[in-house]
């Protein structure tokens, strides 16, 4: 049985391997060829923490585009079948309160109802469980569509990119960039933004670069 220590050091193994393979682009704020962040198929419970960038991590070395997981019993509950998936499970990392009395994993509730502090009777121990992805799983429903996000430029946006003289152009299709030779910013379009922060981010993001023009600050924008 797997601890917390072999899991670790099994994650942080893959995630070598995969840094080796292809650079990762964490920050990227819109939608387009990326993961969405994972999520039980069943439940629709959101996977957080460890288990999150994990999940993640693995869908993007294995091209999935589905963003749901399954364990095998999920998958038989719900009549669903596995397909091409020997080998292919993932483990997740769950912690829960241990009683050394009773040996056996209990609830947070339970343990929080018995008003007793880690110590002697309850120790932190972590489970695990395997999840497959929604791509190698027969007869799960067609996921759902996103649904459409109405963003709008903050007016500081709109009034950096007037005084600047720095047209914004939502064409950049899955890339967000500053071109010093015609002094445009390119962005995707709007919608595809996950939210208007983000947009924000990036967009003042790219108005910093353009700050390095020689017209501007002409700041050196190496690096």
């Amino acid at each position: 049985m797997m601890n917390a220590k072999e899991y670790r050091a099994h994650l942080a193994e893959t995630f070598s391997h995969i840094l080796e393979e292809k650079q990762l682009d964490w920050k990227k704020g819109w939608s387009g060829g990326g993961i969405h962040s994972p999520y039980n198929a069943h439940s629709g419970h959101q996977y957080k923490g460890i288990n999150r960038f994990y999940l993640s991590l693995i869908a993007m070395q294995r091209k999935y585009h589905d963003p749901r997981w399954a364990t095998f019993h999920q998958i038989k509950e719900n009549g669903w079948r596995l397909n091409n998936a020997k080998g292919q499970g993932v483990k997740v990392e769950y912690w829960f309160p241990y009683d050394t009395e009773e040996k056996k994993m209990v609830s947070w509730q339970k343990f929080h109802e018995s008003g007793e502090e880690f110590g002697e009777r309850y120790l932190l121990r972590a489970q695990y469980s395997t999840v497959f992805g929604a791509d190698l799983i027969e007869g799960i429903p067609a996921l759902p569509k996103p649904e459409k996000k109405q963003i709008e430029p903050d007016q500081l946006i709109t009034t950096l990119s007037k005084n600047m003289g720095v047209e914004i152009l939502h064409d950049g299709g899955n890339r967000a960039f500053y071109r010093p030779s015609e002094d445009k910013i390119h962005l995707p379009v709007l919608k595809a933004f996950n939210s208007e922060y983000a947009y924000g981010s990036t967009a003042l993001h790219e108005l910093g670069h353009a700050t390095g023009a020689p017209h501007r600050l002409n700041r050196n924008m190496s690096g």
